[in-house]
């Protein structure tokens, strides 16, 4: 898990060791935590890999074995499933005194941290 933001520092790293916590070395047990939500963070990137594999092997199998037009489905196909979705949670936390973290993290991460939630 990964801290993007908050007073536990911009960057580092956060895990859960037994029943606490650890948010950049800093150790948080469940009667510090104040509140705890969770957000769903999307977005499609290109993928290089993925797009140069259908160009160098698809696309030729299909210009060979359909033509001229397979060969150019094939090449919008490619060009389409290139942007893969990528899916992460963003789960915020407060603990006494007002500090708060910002942690990205997958959805099984986000269950377990949300297992500290008051």
């Amino acid at each position: 898990m990964q801290v993007i933001g908050g007073h536990f520092g911009a960057d580092g790293k956060a895990g859960i060791s037994g029943t606490t916590l650890v948010i950049n070395g800093q150790d948080v047990t469940r009667p510090q935590i104040n509140s705890m939500s969770v957000q769903q963070s999307s977005k499609r990137e290109l993928s290089i890999t993925s797009l140069l594999a259908g160009m160098i092997v698809l696309v030729p199998l299909a210009w060979i074995f359909f033509s001229f037009f397979g060969g150019l489905v094939m090449l919008l196909l490619t060009i389409a499933g290139s942007f893969p979705k990528r899916d992460s949670r963003i789960v915020n936390v407060e603990v006494e005194g007002g500090k708060t973290a910002s942690i990205q993290c997958n959805k099984k991460e986000a269950e377990l941290l949300m297992r500290f939630a008051p």
